[in-house]
């Protein structure tokens, strides 16, 4: 549910020019490409709305360097945001504004599409760029098609503002599909490269995490200002936001302009902006500008890790019944949960194989590719972990064609075949290792030495355990001794499967070690093992965040606590040892890299 209902815009009014009405001569036919010229409206028509937006701003000091264009909201709950970012491109004096946006609506013909006429205001009239718009319909990538701009507010949201700070300023509107793809969103921003005057100011009208707690906004948010921060395209294509590629268009056109350094930026949220943490369903926004600069490449890795699934047994007989639906609780609106992180992971407990068990084993895990995979594609897995006691259930056979099967979705298995594997996000490289300590210990000296030459070759890295005792909520002492040993050979954090219920939090010189999430998709019905955790961690160069995402697992089907149950589980589960500070965010803790 969102705070505020967009309203559409009112009916599109089509003016009729009569060229030469009083002359005996009839008149020539008439053209409707130019003989109608739209009206559209601004999001609100009062002008006091945005004048109370404007009184409630705060200073805003100018900015001072050139602005080529920048990122804006079109969700006016926060409108005194909206009228900060405006303020501070008072003293800029752009000729015209490209304001582009996502298609809210899907309409029209044609991936890219534009419109001619003009947007009627509170502050005055914005006329549209005729000649512009007749320029990107010419390149037959941009399609000229006026009624889904009626209701389209990603546009709507933002013209009385650049009537009030741009008066002489025209408009040249975009809205982009979701089908748009990154190949597309750069011809379009080298397009507008190409034929926009150099006093020219663009803006991509983004809102940015859906549907989420703050907790989890919050987080997908990292990801997203990382991405932007450094230009990197075909990151901001996965990103959890409602138009990644106006966003691909947005920095396509920068980095051809030179204009990669951001100058202004402000974060907000719907939850705390309306001081409600509560609130289940939240909305996140940037206000973005960028002045010329190169871009930044700050180290930011978003891994969400998640407990043990298997996919086989009761899941099996859920999944018959309910199809991937059974993930609806966990994956959220539009599985927005599940998306916008670099890396998701979660303890894949057995083979997805048809071959049958091995004669040593204990218990036989075996998967149906046709359950497991649309399962593990819901879930927007990007690795597994496959160092466990059930990995060999069905022996060589099973392995090999579990392999097989994660290949089809590009899923990359962590521990077998092999102890680690490497993944590049932007210009850092994170490590992941995983190894089995159940039924057959670990050789701890050999596991030692493969984390320490791992540590030597990547930025951050991350070592799984399946370990410990089947239903105990405390780790062993061998579980400590092992984790703390991890950490001193290198490891950044620890993430632990195996006991099947939450295990305790612990900080150990500045990297999390998490002993135990519990299950994700699991058929134990013993309410004593009906708990799990996700957990979200992003890895900065000196600071490393943590998210804890406490989830019911009741009769297999996992969802998120409500925020009382949030609120009940952290006053018990955070009394771990070790530093770490605690964020206004409820679940959220920021460790300083190596506790300093």
């Amino acid at each position: 549910m969102r705070l505020v209902v967009y309203r559409s815009a009112t009916i599109l009014t089509l003016i009729l020019i009569c060229s030469g009405c009083a002359s005996k001569a009839p008149a020539p036919a008439a053209n409707p490409e130019t003989d109608f010229r739209p009206v559209y409206q601004s999001f609100f028509t009062g002008k006091s709305t945005y004048d109370h937006f404007y009184e409630n701003a705060g200073n805003s000091d100018p900015l001072t360097e050139r602005i080529a264009g920048g990122i804006v909201s079109h969700h006016l709950l926060v409108g005194n945001a909206f009228a900060r970012f405006y303020q501070a491109l008072r003293t800029q004096t752009p000729s015209t504004v490209v304001i582009i946006g996502p298609n809210h609506f899907e309409q029209g013909k044609g991936a890219i599409l534009t419109a001619d006429g003009r947007y009627d205001t509170p502050y005055g009239s914005v006329p549209i760029d005729g000649a512009l718009v007749q320029s990107l319909v010419a390149s037959r990538l941009v399609s000229l098609d006026r009624e889904p701009f009626i209701r389209e507010h990603s546009i709507s949201a933002e013209v009385a503002f650049i009537a009030r700070t741009w008066p002489k300023a025209t408009i040249v509107p975009i809205i982009l599909k979701m089908n748009v793809t990154q190949e597309e969103s750069e011809k379009l921003g080298s397009l507008l490269s190409t034929i926009l005057p150099q006093d020219a100011l663009v803006l991509a009208s983004v809102d940015f995490s859906h549907y989420q707690p703050e907790i989890v906004a919050d987080f997908h948010d990292q990801t997203s200002l990382a991405a932007i921060r450094s230009f990197d395209l075909p990151r901001v294509m996965k990103l959890e936001i409602d138009s990644p590629a106006s966003i691909a268009t947005l920095l396509t056109y920068h980095r051809e302009r030179g204009a990669q350094k951001i100058l202004y930026s402000e974060h907000t949220n719907s939850a705390s902006f309306t001081g409600h943490p509560e609130i289940p369903e939240t909305t996140s926004h940037f206000f973005l500008a960028f002045g010329q600069g190169p871009a930044v490449h700050p180290m930011s890795i978003s891994t969400l890790f998640m407990g043990d699934a298997i996919f086989g047994r009761g899941i099996e007989g859920r999944f018959r019944t309910e199809k991937t639906h059974l993930l609806d609780a966990l994956a959220g609106n539009e599985d927005r949960f599940l998306q916008g992180n670099d890396l998701s992971i979660l303890n894949l407990e057995g083979p997805i194989t048809t071959a049958p068990a091995a004669k040593n084993a204990l218990v036989h895990f075996a998967f149906k590719e046709s359950i497991a995979l649309p399962l593990l594609k819901r879930l927007h897995v990007t690795a597994v972990f496959t160092a466990n006691n059930h990995w060999m259930d069905s022996g060589e056979t099973g392995t090999h064609e579990t392999l097989s099967a994660l290949q089809t979705l590009h899923i990359a298995a962590i521990g077998n075949p092999s102890p680690c594997i490497e993944k590049t996000i932007d210009r850092a490289t994170i490590g992941l290792c995983a190894f089995d300590d159940t039924n057959d210990r670990l050789d701890e000296d050999s596991a030692l030495k493969t984390v320490q030459s791992e540590r030597a070759a990547v930025d951050r890295l991350i070592v799984s355990l399946h370990w410990g005792k089947e239903g105990e909520s405390q780790p062993t002492e061998r579980q400590r001794r092992m984790a703390h040993t991890f950490i001193d050979a290198g490891a950044d954090a620890i993430i632990g499967h195996h006991p099947h219920v939450v295990q305790p939090l612990e900080i150990y010189h500045g990297a999390p070690i998490l002993y135990s999430l519990g299950n994700l998709l699991f058929d134990q019905e013993d309410p004593a093992l009906s708990s799990g955790l996700a957990a979200g961690l992003v890895f900065h160069e000196n600071e490393t965040v943590l998210y804890l995402y406490p989830l019911h697992t009741t009769s297999g089907i996992p969802q998120m606590f409500n925020a009382d149950e949030r609120k009940e589980f952290f006053a018990r589960y955070l009394k771990s040892s070790g530093d770490f500070k605690t964020d206004s965010l409820e679940g959220k803790l920021l460790s300083p890299r190596n506790g300093q």
